[in-house]
């Protein structure tokens, strides 16, 4: 599990970098694991669940989702807010990633809520993996709303340079664009 939080945060910063070029877009990405995992053991916790493999497997089996989703706040307000942008136009950025961060979010976890439903020794295995994820995934959601956006409208470039990279990375995409089969 330790290992699994490590690489994904890395990864994500990673990718944050070398997209958006700025590492702290990418902390602001990072920021929603550790803030998840606290969430997450509160739940557990308030459940009555304790740390054990099953729950350990489920908050492992759930960064790569909980990350996606701070890599997709950070990825659209930085192309869609402009440097110095209001209060106002950080809202209007989130109210347009928002429903499909609640759409992705509530999908998944209408895949594991039934598990934390079932009886018997399936019902115990099953149960704290699916309270683990759930837990991760809506604490990853409310993050990502709520957080996120403050921490990357605040620490986002101040202004948009087009760079060689930008302008080496135009020409594929174009060329990707206007032949489909590619």
């Amino acid at each position: 599990v330790r290992d699994s939080l490590l690489v994904g945060a890395l990864m994500a910063i990673a990718v944050v970098l070398l997209f958006l070029r700025s590492m702290r877009a990418g902390l602001a990405t990072a920021i929603v694991l550790p803030g998840s995992i606290a969430l997450t053991v509160l739940g557990l916790a308030l459940s009555h669940q304790s740390l054990n493999m099953m729950t350990l497997g489920g908050v492992a089996a759930a960064v790569g989702l909980v990350l996606d989703d701070a890599i997709v706040v950070v990825e659209h307000l930085d192309h869609t807010l402009a440097p110095g942008g209001s209060l106002e136009s950080l809202f209007d950025a989130m109210g347009g990633v928002a429903p499909t961060l609640l759409g992705s979010s509530l999908c998944t976890l209408a895949i594991f809520i039934p598990f934390a439903f079932l009886g018997g020794v399936s019902g115990a295995f099953f149960r704290a993996l699916a309270l683990a994820m759930g837990f991760m995934l809506t604490a990853s959601l409310l993050l990502c709303v709520t957080v996120v956006p403050r921490l990357a409208e605040r620490w986002r470039r101040t202004s948009r340079s087009t760079s060689r990279f930008d302008r080496g990375f135009e020409r594929p995409i174009r060329f990707a664009t206007r032949h489909a089969w590619v």
